[in-house]
């Protein structure tokens, strides 16, 4: 177990409160914060135990009450004095969890907070308290033993946030993203209502043939982890419809796959070198995207002809040579993406679809502006070094994430300057690693006053190009001035 289990409040006789340097994620500026830890019915930091929480207000004088826009109330919490980000429980029980246990907690004793709580004073049955019985209750219990800290509800399964979904008193959906998994937690299979499943970066290699209980699985995560070989367990899955292998240690796929004839989205990105993709990839007829990327495949099987419900196509393999004409067959095909090379061997029908459904023109073609305040523009720059210079004093790094805007729980609001510049550069994560770009596409925003949070949606959502299965856009980032002006990094993920 990576923490004591107290399973009896009344033996605790003094809290230890730990103190440890912490880097802020947004500034990155480096601060002092304290919480206490322990384990009774579920995990407990600062924000879960009032009185516990006063006593390190008065102890520390860092620590103070603030309203979270998260969660809607106030909380007394550690901060960063320079960019007022509210450090939440749960990154603060990850943090303990994942830097301060391998290291000792010993180590971080700071002070001692004399026991008077009852359990009346804690959260406890925590899991029961939303509804699910003592097996679902029991399940969740265990993961937070290995994890390190309690999960808690979310609107959706995301691929840096652990939580979970739950409806009508069921789970349904499970993260456990970024956990330090060293191997599946086998009590998962008995979450057996269970819908979305998300394992990514994670050290898993193999899973286990409880996986098969999972009969209503229809969204699984499994990319970042050294799986091998391939966990064909999975392919049994017949109700699972989302499958994300992005970045394993397998080498083949096996034939199997060609079961999922539920699966309507399949991505395959960034292996080493796999073999050519199986023959039964054309028995995925409710196949609507695929995307298979940084791959070395080599050879796409003429059977992806048949999935006749394919509308997204990407192929961007290193040693991609050519494209079988049965492509040409896929008429509900809308967008197809691939790493061009001179030397491809492009059949004749499958360029005439291309012409068909492709137009080059727009993704250059941008309309300049969208009101008489602001321009925006998407320009094609070719870097010129002595042009590049870095200024310190405008480090700045801004997380902005796509569904936050869209649930209005963004720290900031509409009217708010997020960029005090009156023109900014910003280049998409993509445009710099992509590998068929000669000259990366870089948004050029100008607004007289400094930059807002309406006028990044506005190009966000209307000016960048479709980058097809990237999901999230996470952060801005300052990287340099280019001829004087800001340039921002935008971290897209997938």
């Amino acid at each position: 177990m990576r923490q004591e289990i107290q399973k009896d409040i009344s033996t605790i006789k003094k809290f230890k409160v730990y103190k440890w340097m912490y880097q802020c994620k947004r500034c990155h500026t480096k601060l002092l914060i304290v919480s206490y830890y322990f384990h009774h019915e579920h995990i407990h930091c600062i924000g879960d135990v009032l009185k516990l929480d006063k006593e390190l207000m008065r102890i520390y004088s860092f620590i103070e009450e603030k309203y979270d826009k998260s969660h809607g109330r106030k909380l007394i919490t550690n901060w960063c004095p320079h960019c007022e980000l509210i450090i939440s429980n749960k990154s603060i029980a990850v943090n303990i969890a994942k830097e301060l246990i391998p290291k000792g907690l010993q180590n971080f004793e700071d002070a001692l907070i004399h026991n008077d709580l009852t359990l009346m004073d804690l959260k406890t049955n925590i899991y029961e308290q939303y509804g699910l019985d003592s097996q679902q209750a029991k399940v969740l219990k265990d993961i937070e033993v290995i994890i390190g800290f309690t999960l808690v509800p979310a609107k959706r399964i995301t691929s840096f946030l652990p939580g979970i979904i739950i409806e009508n008193n069921k789970v349904i959906g499970l993260s456990l993203s970024y956990c330090n998994l060293q191997s599946f937690p086998k009590s998962i299979c008995n979450l057996t209502r269970l819908k979305k499943l998300n394992l990514s970066f994670n050290g898993i290699k193999s899973i286990p043939e409880c996986f098969k209980k999972l009969e209503h699985l229809d969204e699984l995560d499994l990319s970042h982890n050294p799986l091998f070989p391939f966990p064909e367990i999975i392919t049994q899955l017949k109700s699972l419809k989302k499958l994300k292998l992005i970045v394993n240690s397998f080498t083949r796929i096996p034939e199997s796959i060609g079961n999922l004839a539920s699966l309507e989205d399949l991505a395959i990105h960034r292996f080493a070198k796999i073999s050519p993709l199986p023959k039964s990839l054309g028995n995925l007829t409710s196949l609507k995207r695929l995307s298979i990327m940084g791959s070395r495949i080599g050879e796409i099987p003429q059977s992806i002809g048949n999935l006749k419900s394919l509308e997204f196509l990407r192929l961007d393999s290193k040693d991609l040579n050519e494209l079988p004409e049965s492509i040409s067959k896929l008429k509900s095909l809308k967008k197809f993406y691939f790493n061009y090379k001179e030397t491809m061997d492009i059949p004749e029908s499958v360029q005439k679809m291309i012409r068909k459904i492709q137009k080059p023109k727009e993704l250059i073609e941008v309309k300049k502006t969208y009101s008489s305040t602001v321009e925006v523009e998407i320009k094609r720059i070719k870097i010129d070094p002595k042009l590049c210079v870095k200024d310190n004093n405008k480090i700045q790094r801004e997380e902005i994430h796509k569904w936050e805007w869209e649930d209005t729980k963004w720290e900031k609001v509409d009217d708010d300057i997020v960029f005090a510049y009156d023109e900014i550069y910003v280049i998409p994560s993509v445009e710099v690693s992509g590998s068929n770009r000669l000259l990366p596409r870089w948004l050029y925003i100008k607004r007289i006053g400094g930059i807002r949070v309406k006028d990044l949606k506005e190009a966000y959502y209307n000016y960048l190009p479709d980058y097809g299965d990237y999901q999230f856009f996470e952060s801005f980032e300052y990287m340099y001035d280019y001829n004087k002006i800001p340039v921002y990094y935008l971290f897209i993920g997938s």
